[in-house]
């Protein structure tokens, strides 16, 4: 129960669904259906961006040797870019 609360679980088991309709019976005096505690959710599709990562092909990823970055550390080089939800390239804090 503590993790369908928190969020945490990726599906019902019956039994728990079974006590949780039992228990609320009990509590309420009142009839209680799996419709009651059901709720469906539409989880949306991934972006554009999201789409073109998963629709790209690194199958030959391992012909190629690693990339060489000259002795610098590529985690000081330059600001993060991100794609901005209308599609422009964003650097830094824009």
């Amino acid at each position: 129960m503590y993790a369908l609360a928190r969020g945490e679980a990726t599906r019902v088991d019956l039994n728990t669904l079974g006590a949780v309709m039992s228990t609320l019976e009990e509590l309420t005096g009142e009839p209680v259906s799996p419709a009651d505690l059901l709720q469906a959710v539409t989880v949306p599709g991934p972006d554009r961006e999201a789409r073109a990562w998963l629709d790209g092909d690194a199958s030959h990823l391992g012909e190629f040797g690693l990339y060489d970055w000259g002795g610098a550390d590529p985690y000081t080089l330059g600001e993060p870019v991100r794609v901005g939800a209308d599609g422009r390239i964003l650097i830094g804090g824009e």
